[in-house]
């Protein structure tokens, strides 16, 4: 049983490593929340070195590395890309197996591990805790202090610290990433949107101008000369049914509203639009029109 002077001393411990994940939680970037990682770790447990490593696929890779180098001299170096099957590390192994946090008693000799781990990890004891996203472990930290005349050693308490603020970090990390794919979905939305906004001016635009022809269109139609026939048909070209066929067709008509206004068959109406083609040189219904109003020149 804990005496109140431990309960006190704990007390404190647990709130450094409150501190320290409030420290943590303060970056709203993924990025951020995880380049500072072992720092805060390192701050927040009172240790000399934290490794922060990643867990994937039953591989172990190790990834950054925060270390005061038993001088105060703080580095934050990035490691060179290694990569570890877990069924070499058995206390990486039984820590992501159980997700539970490990004190390491005794010096490690891994020769499978580059410097500075390998160096690290045969220092002293040292403490393993899993970083737990959602409910899959995705990382290790791993924290020592170097040996020296005045080190304490790492212990339980020192291995129930580091789980405590792991078990945060893993909280932070995935609000941070969640938070990163929120924004990512809005931007992407917000992509959609503008390109969405730029295909409707389009068509905006298209419609606004289909509608200025068609203003221009019924303007003309609107003027007392409009129902007389073009001047290509007082050419002497075109017959008198030939011009009312034009005149008409000028006006927008179709072929069935044009035999229903003089009492004709679709058939002859389609029989002079041909002979009215013919005489002028249009190939077609557009062309024809377009040649009436262009050569409509002022009264």
């Amino acid at each position: 049983m804990r005496s109140e002077g431990d309960l006190i001393a704990l007390t404190r411990r647990w709130r450094r490593v409150e501190g320290g994940l409030a420290g943590l939680r303060e970056p709203r970037r993924l990025a951020d929340v995880l380049d500072g990682l072992c720092e805060h770790a390192a701050r927040a447990c009172d240790l000399d070195w934290v490794l922060a490593s990643r867990v994937r696929d039953g591989v172990w890779s190790p990834w950054r590395l925060h270390d005061a180098n038993g001088n105060g001299a703080e580095t934050a170096d990035r490691l060179p890309e290694i990569a570890v099957d877990l069924v070499q590390l058995r206390d990486e192994s039984a820590v992501v197996t159980r997700a539970a946090p490990l004190t390491i008693r005794e010096p490690r000799f891994t020769a499978s591990l580059p410097q500075p781990l390998r160096g690290l990890f045969s220092d002293g004891p040292h403490a393993i805790a899993p970083i737990i996203v959602g409910r899959t472990v995705l990382g290790l930290l791993h924290g020592g202090r170097h040996l020296g005349s005045t080190a304490r050693l790492v212990g339980d308490d020192d291995r129930d610290e580091l789980h405590r603020f792991s078990v945060g970090a893993g909280r932070v990390i995935e609000r941070a990433d969640l938070r990163r794919r929120v924004e990512a979905q809005d931007a992407t939305v917000a992509g959609a949107v503008a390109a969405a906004g730029r295909v409707t001016a389009g068509h905006r635009r298209r419609i606004e101008l289909q509608r200025l022809v068609g203003q221009t269109t019924r303007v003309a139609n609107d003027d007392p000369d409009s129902t007389a026939p073009p001047p290509i048909a007082a050419d002497g070209l075109l017959t008198a049914r030939e011009r009312e066929v034009l005149a008409l067709v000028a006006q927008g008509h179709g072929n069935g509203t044009i035999a229903e206004q003089l009492a004709i068959s679709r058939a002859t109406v389609k029989s002079h639009l041909r002979s009215v083609m013919r005489k002028v040189g249009a190939v077609s219904r557009t062309e024809l029109i377009a040649l009436a109003y262009r050569s409509h020149g002022p009264s």
